[in-house]
């Protein structure tokens, strides 16, 4: 009898030992899960916001655009309007939506006033958004202005201030909330002056958000991130981030994929590397 208790007693001690060790693991977990989540949703803004300047910077340099003033870019149908002041520009997908270039599905209307000659140096295109979706989460955006701050024959930069961007989620009861300050540079893959599939875009700045569980992120390009605008995903860049309201409250994540097309987020807090699948959802964390 007396051998058995101790059995059991050991038993007893064991199963506590493995709860203990699986409840401290699931705490170290959940903190990077945070962290993760956190990384997922500033990668959705930053995406969302480069697939929208690339539209403007594809119609501006499209050869069928400027010709016949009217063309499909992103699976939108793209009107332009030019007069001695500068130019209008409306994208349209229409109340029932289209899926576009880049595995997402937009509907409603992006309204483009150009002020100055079109695709002049220090021309400003101010861009509105009409009953706006991405993928059924409605999208909003109190300022979003594009610069051209510098031209070469085949290539552009063009300096991005947004603010109060909003992405709603499916279920309408969470918001992403973004701001930024980019420079993009359009890159033509080849000879001429017009846009082609396959150019690439180089995006650097800062950006901040404030995710849909409160999370406080802001990135800082270390190294170019690289948008290929036949690939819907970052193909290569650094970013350094910083937590206001998380622990570890810094670190980074980057893309290391410049001759593929794939959706994975490198990440690295405490030293330790992790792994996320990115999608064009908000991000909710499960929370245990």
């Amino acid at each position: 009898m007396k051998v058995n208790k101790i059995h059991l007693v050991l038993v007893l001690v064991l199963a506590f030992s493995a709860m203990f060790s699986s409840c401290k693991k699931s705490n170290g977990e959940k903190s990077y899960r945070f962290n993760i989540s956190a990384v997922d949703e500033m990668v959705l803004a930053q995406h969302t916001i480069v697939q929208l300047a690339g539209t403007y910077v594809k119609a501006i340099n499209d050869s069928s655009l400027l010709t016949d003033h009217f063309g499909p870019i992103d699976e939108g149908n793209v009107y332009l309007t030019e007069d001695a002041d500068g130019a209008f520009i409306e994208v349209k997908y229409g109340d029932w939506g289209v899926p576009d270039t880049y595995l997402r599905y937009r509907k409603g209307t992006m309204s483009i006033q150009v002020d100055g000659l079109l695709n002049t140096l220090s021309s400003k295109a101010t861009c509105t958004f009409d009953q706006f979706y991405f993928d059924d989460q409605a999208f909003s955006c109190g300022s979003f202005v594009i610069t051209k701050t510098s031209s070469l024959a085949g290539s552009g930069t063009y300096h991005c201030e947004i603010s109060d961007l909003v992405l709603l989620s499916l279920d309408a009861t969470k918001h992403l909330t973004a701001q930024a300050a980019f420079d993009i540079t359009w890159q033509g893959s080849g000879s001429g002056p017009f846009y082609k599939p396959g150019d690439l875009f180089y995006v650097k700045g800062t950006s901040e958000a404030m995710t849909a569980y409160f999370f406080d992120i802001k990135a800082s390009v270390a190294q170019d991130l690289v948008f290929k605008t036949d690939c819907p995903y970052f193909q290569a860049g650094k970013v350094d981030v910083r937590f206001n309201n998380l622990v570890p409250d810094t670190g980074m994540y980057f893309f290391n994929a410049p001759s593929e097309c794939t959706n994975q987020i490198y990440m690295e807090f405490d030293e330790m590397p992790f792994t996320n699948d990115m999608d064009f959802y908000i991000d909710i964390p499960v929370i245990p």
